[in-house]
């Protein structure tokens, strides 16, 4: 099986080196898994910064390409690079898009070479976050409704309702994290309307490759995912054998507030443009 790994670095480079580190070691628990990783670089490097992230990378043994669009293209500004690489390697099995401040469990691999299922559009793997040991899938079970999306548009559009709603997000995560109880598991092959952002594991190519673009900076590739999926029958289905720990916010907390609530209003709009008139 291989697996075509793309990853966006967002001056997280600190962290690089344990994402591909985790990954080398889960892979050599299988003989049945061959890697690719492509890094995309948003940080602004010149062409000597890139070279030495690709240098210092060389120690592992993977096929291992840096690149670079020479700006800051945000979270799914790759995604066409990603489906052209995808498209000239044509034995790609899965692909796995995501950010760089995780790393993964000893036994992914191994479990994903067991568990993979093309029937399904992705998996989503439990995302447990790092100092919190909350897994953040699946994001939602079932689609928003129009009244939330407009709720949320509201927030988004006003600094003061957007920071207020920050703060008791984070409250409520919180308390849930301390009260979490036996009914927030789900089992195995769950299916699921939208996988969270973090990591996004692929097992349908053809749906991955005809994907459209993504038109906004960052946000909302949750739902575009769970819509493009749903538009074309497809399913996506939680596997919690399948785990990676997460760094949560490690690139969004280097954006401003203020930056931070555009992107989500811009997101929440296009969402609902795009898929609920």
């Amino acid at each position: 099986m291989k697996v075509l790994i793309f990853t966006v670095n967002y001056h997280n480079d600190h962290l690089i080196d344990r994402f591909v580190s985790s990954m080398i070691k889960s892979k050599n628990k299988t003989n049945d898994v061959e890697l690719e990783l492509n890094i995309l670089d948003n940080s602004g490097k010149n062409s000597g910064e890139l070279k030495n992230l690709s240098d210092s990378l060389a120690q592992y043994e993977i096929d291992l390409k840096v690149h670079t669009l020479g700006f800051n293209s945000g979270y799914f500004g790759g995604l066409k690079l990603c489906q052209d690489l995808v498209s000239a390697s044509e034995d790609v099995d899965v692909v796995i898009y995501c950010n760089c401040d995780l790393y993964f469990d000893i036994s992914f691999f191994d479990n994903l070479f067991k568990q993979r299922n093309k029937k399904h559009a992705m998996i989503a793997p439990a995302i447990v976050t790092i100092g919190g040991d909350v897994d953040q899938n699946p994001k939602y079970m079932s689609r928003l409704s129009l009244s939330k999306l407009k709720f949320l548009e509201k927030i988004y559009s006003n600094n003061f309702l957007f920071t207020t709603h920050d703060v008791l997000s984070k409250v409520k995560e919180w308390v849930f994290k301390r009260l979490k109880r036996e009914a927030d598991t789900f089992e195995a092959g769950t299916q699921i309307y939208a996988p969270h952002g973090a990591v996004f594991v692929f097992t349908d190519i053809g749906f991955f490759k005809d994907l459209p673009e993504f038109e906004c900076f960052l946000f909302g590739e949750e739902i575009f995912i769970a819509e493009e999926a749903v538009a074309r029958d497809k399913t996506i289905v939680y596997e919690p054998s399948l785990t990676v720990y997460d760094e949560r916010h490690a690139s969004i907390s280097l954006v401003g507030v203020d930056k931070r609530r555009k992107f989500h209003a811009d997101s929440i709009e296009y969402i609902l443009s795009r898929y609920y008139r």
